[in-house]
């Protein structure tokens, strides 16, 4: 597949054969050269080898995903959590959560459910429902926008504003754990035994 850095099959199969034109024109007595064949090979060694910079993105991926990106939700939420005496059950944490975990999965997994029976979308390639339900519950994970609606809806309530924030680290805590172990149980009934 193309990443969009460098080129794809298709352009290295163009080059190869403008490449054989070219040699043809120029070295028409010598066919089929040991140099011909090294420059056959340039098209996929380009295709396969990495720039520095792919290979530093490609090694800082995991330490993003799993330390930056947490580190930055929880910072941004700003919430303490031996905080002044606010509970998971009251009606706007246990609001925003139940919207995080049980409001996205049916948005998501209903709509993907409904376009690819109506044959709209396709079903992804290797993919079971199960492994699709799994990434719809993952869905739930949500900081950024999640915050700002409820910085937004109660810009005068400091106390509605930390319950909005418990209730989001909640919710995306929540998707987090079941989506993964639903992921995991998804692959293991797609694998071949």
């Amino acid at each position: 597949p193309n990443t969009g850095i460098g080129p794809s099959n298709q352009d290295a199969q163009r080059w190869a054969h403008a490449n054989d034109c070219m040699w043809d024109f120029f070295h028409p007595s010598k066919p089929g050269g040991g140099l011909k064949r090294e420059i056959h090979a340039l098209p996929d060694i380009f295709c396969q080898s990495r720039s520095p910079l792919e290979r530093l993105e490609h090694g800082l991926s995991p330490w993003v995903a799993f330390l930056v990106v947490p580190i930055f939700g929880f910072a941004n939420a700003g919430v303490a959590l031996g905080g002044a005496g606010i509970s998971v059950t009251d009606s706007v944490p246990l609001g925003v959560a139940l919207g995080l975990f049980v409001g996205k999965q049916i948005g998501v997994f209903g709509a993907a459910f409904l376009l690819v029976r109506t044959r709209l979308a396709p079903m992804p390639s290797g993919a079971n429902w199960l492994q699709l339900y799994g990434v719809a519950v993952l869905c739930g994970i949500g900081f950024t926008m999640s915050l700002f609606i409820g910085l937004l809806a109660f810009e005068t309530s400091p106390l509605l504003i930390d319950e909005t924030k418990i209730g989001v680290l909640v919710g995306s805590v929540l998707s987090a754990i079941v989506g993964a172990f639903i992921l995991i149980i998804g692959g293991r009934r797609a694998a071949p035994a």
